[in-house]
């Protein structure tokens, strides 16, 4: 049994305290708590509140700055990969369903590009339908798999290979 009453086997599993390191009180609580015990007319306690606004005032502007150049710190070739994924997933169904419908040689010269492309581009439209999040990964964090950006990217994957579907139904499949 140890001095303060507990046994040796229980000491050992014991985890120690560790006090936090800062306190997280609020700007507004600070000043409060400050008033309250500040005496009246004290150069000290003016001179306190005073750079207790100038640091409030640079956090507010710090946090607004900190939001805009998270965007602009990715690198150049993120931004273009995923602008020239987007562009792709959006104009890819349009081609496709335009092709599809126009009856000619472009569809016939079109059908004969499929046994290459589609597979190709059909692998991403599917990667895109089940993990959207990782392709809005390239311009920032993750977003929640079910969020709307997510469903709408989805969405968008799935319109891709519905006008896969389209054309080669539409072709035979020539």
């Amino acid at each position: 049994m140890s001095t303060n009453g507990s046994s040796e086997r229980t000491a050992r599993h014991r985890r120690y305290y560790n006090a936090p390191t800062a306190t997280k009180l609020t700007r507004e609580a600070a000043e409060a708590m400050l008033r309250a015990k500040a005496i009246p007319g004290n150069p000290q306690a003016k001179e306190l509140f005073k750079q207790m606004t100038v640091m409030g005032e640079q956090m507010k502007s710090d946090r607004r700055s900190g939001e805009t150049t998270a965007r602009s710190r990715l690198p150049a070739g993120r931004r273009v990969a995923f602008a020239m994924a987007m562009l792709l997933l959006i104009a890819t169904p349009i081609f496709i369903s335009f092709v599809a419908l126009t009856i000619g040689s472009n569809a016939d010269r079109a059908a004969e590009y499929t046994p290459i492309y589609f597979p190709i581009w059909a692998v991403f439209a599917v990667w895109v339908t089940l993990d959207a999040p990782a392709l809005l990964g390239l311009v920032g964090p993750r977003p929640d798999p079910f969020g709307s950006k997510s469903l709408q990217l989805s969405a968008l994957g799935v319109a891709n290979l519905a006008a896969m579907f389209f054309f080669l139904i539409l072709t035979k499949a020539k």
